[in-house]
């Protein structure tokens, strides 16, 4: 049951990640790093927290972001736990002459560690791997 429910938590610390970006809350986002945490993004390497910062500053200049998750593996090993997942991320880059364009990553987080602090899980180290990009053009009339 114990392990149930710490898959159950960090699958939680996903879908909190998630609202967050979508939802532009750094306090939301922030929760859900460790504050000694490392990410690499590959456009972007440093703390979890800074991440934060930084991604909901680009963020906020973007139409629309929809992020979400997918396919997560949870490996439990004592106090940590390496998780891998899909992220496809639906982005509405650019409004311009009635041409949407939209960008949409298949992204896999690997190698992710999520220690326990406080009674919660949250992450530790996260590596971030594009997987997938396609951008398609739509009209509107």
């Amino acid at each position: 049951m114990a392990t149930l429910l710490a898959k159950e938590n960090i699958r939680d610390v996903l879908y909190r990640y998630c609202r967050a970006a979508d939802r532009g809350d750094l306090a939301l986002l922030k929760s859900c790093y460790h504050p000694d945490s490392l990410d690499d993004h590959g456009f972007f390497k440093g703390s979890g927290w800074d991440f934060a910062d930084y991604v909901l500053t680009v963020l906020s200049e973007i139409e629309l972001s929809i992020h979400s998750i997918s396919n997560p593996l949870i490996e439990l090993h004592g106090k940590k736990a390496y998780v891998e997942h899909k992220s496809p991320l639906c982005i509405e880059s650019s409004v311009q002459d009635n041409l949407l364009t939209y960008g949409t990553k298949g992204v896999t987080w690997t190698n992710s560690k999520n220690a326990r602090a406080h009674g919660k899980y949250c992450v530790v180290y996260s590596f971030w791997m594009l997987s997938a990009l396609s951008i398609q053009p739509t009209f509107i009339p």
